[in-house]
């Protein structure tokens, strides 16, 4: 147990008990009750204060019913490495499986940055049906349908995003939890560079998919119930085809690189008003058979598959 708890420093005595009782299932281990009186008597475990009551969780604003139903994205809160270098970690999970698809140390994040990891992502693991995300630059806009570039980019490829409320980080309260456990293990202190910080990330990835059970997931790992997305990346994004008696006349600025801007180009406008009219129609479909999935490994360092490992 104090081997566990050492190696895994963050961890509590549930999954603590659940790692031993898959490395020997043979043996009796105690209730997790006693591995808690356990770590406290080894004086691994500093108690608690009072704790800050939490905002309660709101209701799914997308259900995620199978694996890549709802991907989440997000950046973690920025904070300095050691060398004084800025570090905004963007994180991309599966909701369903709990799964970390992306954990990327970046610097100065721009639209195009978080297009080229979404792009490496959905070449590994395929497309999601839906992508979570708040509604701040670049993943969001004042404009049209609340989207930014990135946005319209997502729908012409056959991802619909989905912005939670402003002010509801709630909404997407297990990605935001996702994060304190990021912090905690890979980032409290951070690395003393960018690429150093990269590498805690790419062995908490490991760690988190393959070793770390959930409880959410019959303290299951994420890579024990992941499944690759059957729907592949297109070539390229779908066109949209304007009706005979659209005539566009004129055109506005286009989104400058960071995404936050709430103009598009014309073209783009009269996509996203098709595209936004569709959705309300429930016209969103899956060209790919429903039933066929493909299993797949998750991101990991351990056993150096870097054909796998996003970033």
């Amino acid at each position: 147990m104090l081997r566990v708890r050492k190696a895994h420093p963050t961890w509590g005595s549930k999954k603590i008990l659940w790692t031993l009782l898959r490395e020997r299932p043979a043996e009796s281990w105690p209730a997790w009750s006693t591995v808690d009186a356990i770590l406290s008597r080894a004086g691994v475990v500093v108690p608690r204060g009072r704790r800050r009551r939490r905002q309660s969780t709101a209701p799914p604003v997308v259900e995620a019913a199978a694996p890549n139903d709802v991907w989440s994205m997000d950046y973690k809160g920025w904070f300095r490495v050691g060398d004084g270098t800025r570090c905004d970690p963007l994180t991309v999970n599966g909701m369903c499986t709990q799964a970390s698809l992306v954990c990327q140390a970046m610097v100065a994040p721009k639209s195009p940055d978080v297009k080229r990891r979404l792009e490496q992502a959905f070449v590994v693991f395929g497309l999601p049906r839906f992508m979570l995300s708040d509604g701040g630059p670049p993943f969001g806009s004042t404009g049209l349908g609340r989207l930014s570039r990135l946005g319209v980019w997502l729908l012409r490829i056959g991802v619909v995003p989905i912005l939670i409320e402003p002010g509801r980080p709630d909404q997407n309260g297990r990605h935001e939890r996702f994060h304190e456990t990021l912090k905690a293990e890979t980032a409290t202190p951070p690395c003393g560079s960018i690429p150093a910080q990269q590498k805690a990330f790419n062995r908490f990835q490991s760690i988190y998919n393959e070793e770390r059970p959930h409880e959410a997931l019959a303290m299951k790992t994420p890579a024990e119930v992941y499944e690759l997305s059957p729907r592949q990346l297109p070539s390229a994004p779908a066109d949209h085809c304007y009706p005979e008696d659209s005539r566009p006349v004129a055109s506005v600025a286009t989104v400058p690189s960071s995404g936050a801007a709430a103009c598009h180009s014309l073209a783009d406008r009269l996509w996203v008003i098709h595209a936004i009219l569709c959705l309300a129609r429930g016209r969103t479909r899956c060209n790919c058979p429903a039933n066929h999935t493909r299993r797949h490994r998750l991101p990991s360092v351990a056993r150096g598959r870097r054909s796998q490992r996003l970033g």
